[in-house]
């Protein structure tokens, strides 16, 4: 593998078994959300700008994920974080 991406690679980090439960009920309605667009995960993520393993991953909620990247997707939900939060 060429070095430059060796160091901008980073493995999905595992989720602590404690987090899992949460980690999986984002996913589950972030799925819920897009599916109600009618939007594939490649083509939210490509609209997005985020790669589609890393969404893929959002949704099932198999990685820890940065804020930035759940915060794009609720903007582009028009979604309030704090309202996505409430209704998990």
């Amino acid at each position: 593998m060429d070095e430059d991406l060796k160091k901008k690679y980073q493995p999905p980090k595992e989720i602590n078994p404690e987090h899992q439960e949460l980690m999986l009920k984002i996913g589950c309605k972030l799925a819920e959300l897009r599916k109600a667009k009618k939007i594939s995960s490649s083509g939210l993520a490509r609209e997005l700008k985020i790669s589609r393993n890393a969404y893929h991953l959002m949704e099932t909620g198999k990685t820890y994920f940065n804020v930035l990247s759940l915060l794009l997707v609720l903007d582009y939900h028009q979604i309030p974080a704090s309202e996505f939060f409430v209704t998990l």
